[in-house]
């Protein structure tokens, strides 16, 4: 089998996996989908781990060039998809200027810099290959499991899905991968480690080649020059369409000869650039205080601050979570954050913690995670439903898992409904009693906390309150927006 129909056999239903991962949810689904985007070079390197993969990666390109680009890269894959359905309509093709390696090196320096700025790191992430697919595909898939605009992130999201489908989806249309040639931080950075040949590169025969374009017609990135019988394989995302329509066989495997000292210079400038932007998510997390600056997000990981750094959108943690509270809908950097109003975080739920390919959210056993306190909760007895009419409620303590809020008698009047009582130091803040509360505006309020917390041990409800209002009071049957009592 030739290497172009052996590499289309590998990336199409690569592809069509990782496309179909977003469409599904379950445990065996969740799982799949996370190790499907742990071979993404952008989580790999917020993770930091594990570095023989990484290490691969990067020996792959320095020994034949962008391998990572050619099959395992969805974002790379959606545009050359579509970059050949502009060919087969025969639309318009356009070039952009070819971006020299001191350019691609400034490129990733600049996003390095983005990321060391925690007010700047959503302008990084805005160019992260995994986030712009999964941002591309988690809304779609949303509404075809019938969540509606709301749930699968419009209208707040709107922006976010549309810069994905105009980079991915319509630009190729007519400049091919541009996008992984001028802005993608996981091309550029490939680029440069496939800069300085070590091993084999697709190159172009000067003696064989006549100059026909045909190569130069089929190439995603504009890496041909038909007339100067030259091949750019820093460029180059190895599509191998070249050597399939080459009927001269002018192009193929070769070893490239160094260029001068100059060049080289440069070439050492930009792989520093690229040292930089490995090393910027790992800084930033080590010299960046925990703050509570980047909203309510899942348990494990442990700051709204380091969530906000290590996050790359991949949105894969959005379809694993079962009560769909985890949701990128009115997030300001389209980062999956927790949103209370459509439901609460399940006591003995650990589905977020185990979906993140990144480490933005790290894995937490059960009874660690129905410790972990995630948000500040504030009871306002002056909204309550039970002080202001003198109306029986009790829902807040029917629902609380850990029996932080409980109802006790008004000591003015034995006769008057039973109000809740309130204990923070056993709440952790799942947003439960946030959720069920029937007051308009609701008793309770949740805030952010710079650092996830350990909250005390559950408390007992008293014995004349009836059943333990814990998780067997909710978990069977219940759903998000209808009370369950």
């Amino acid at each position: 089998m030739k290497l172009p129909a052996l590499r289309k056999l590998l990336c199409l239903p690569l592809l069509s996996f990782l496309t179909a991962m977003f469409f599904f949810a379950g445990p065996e689904s969740d799982a799949i989908r996370k190790i499907a985007l742990t071979t993404q070079l952008t989580p790999l390197l917020s993770r930091a781990q594990p570095l023989f993969l990484i290490a691969a990666l990067l020996v792959a390109a320095l020994l034949f060039g962008r391998v990572y680009c050619s099959i395992i890269c969805p974002a790379g894959l959606v545009q050359e998809l579509f970059h050949r359905i502009g060919r087969r309509l025969k639309l318009a093709s356009f070039r952009l200027p070819a971006l020299s390696l001191a350019g691609s090196g400034l490129i990733l320096a600049i996003l390095a810099g983005l990321i060391l700025l925690p007010h700047m790191v959503a302008f990084a992430n805005l160019a992260d290959p995994a986030g712009l697919f999964g941002r591309l595909l988690q809304p779609l898939a949303q509404l075809a499991a019938g969540f509606g605009w709301t749930g699968a992130g419009f209208p707040a999201g709107l922006p976010y899905f549309a810069l994905s489908l105009v980079l991915l989806a319509i630009l190729p249309l007519f400049l091919g991968r541009c996008f992984c040639d001028h802005l993608c931080p996981a091309g550029i950075l490939l680029r440069l480690a496939a800069a300085e040949p070590i091993g084999l590169r697709l190159g172009v025969a000067p003696e064989k080649c006549v100059s026909c374009g045909q190569c130069e017609k089929l190439c995603p990135t504009h890496c041909l020059d038909a007339k100067g019988k030259s091949l750019d394989h820093t460029r180059c995302v190895l599509c191998l369409d070249c050597l399939e329509v080459c009927k001269f066989s002018a192009v193929g495997w070769m070893i490239p000869v160094p260029e001068g000292r100059r060049r080289a210079i440069a070439r050492l400038a930009s792989l520093a650039a690229a040292g930089a932007f490995i090393a910027s998510r790992r800084l930033a997390t080590v010299f960046s205080p925990p703050s509570a600056e980047g909203g309510l997000t899942p348990p494990g990981s442990r700051s709204p601050s380091r969530h906000k750094l290590l996050c790359v959108s991949c949105q894969a943690c959005v379809p694993a979570c079962p009560m769909r509270i985890v949701t990128s809908a009115g997030s300001p950097d389209a980062r999956p954050v927790l949103d209370f109003d459509l439901g609460f975080c399940q006591y003995d739920c650990v589905a977020c913690t185990n979906s993140c390919p990144a480490g933005a959210i790290l894995p937490l056993p059960p009874e660690e995670k129905k410790r972990t306190r995630i948000a500040k909760t504030a009871l306002r007895l002056d909204r309550c439903l039970v002080l202001v009419k003198g109306t029986a409620c009790g829902a807040c303590a029917e629902v609380c898992p850990t029996h932080a809020v409980i109802m006790v008698r008004q000591e003015e009047r034995g006769d008057l409904p039973t109000r809740p009582d309130f204990a923070p130091g056993s709440c952790i803040g799942c947003g439960a009693c946030y959720h069920v509360c029937p007051a308009e505006p609701r008793a309770f309020r949740l805030e952010p906390l710079p650092r996830h917390e350990i909250a005390e041990e559950p408390r007992q409800a008293p014995k004349e309150d009836g059943p333990a209002a814990g998780p067997e009071g909710w978990e069977d049957g219940y759903q998000p927006g209808e009370f369950p009592f």
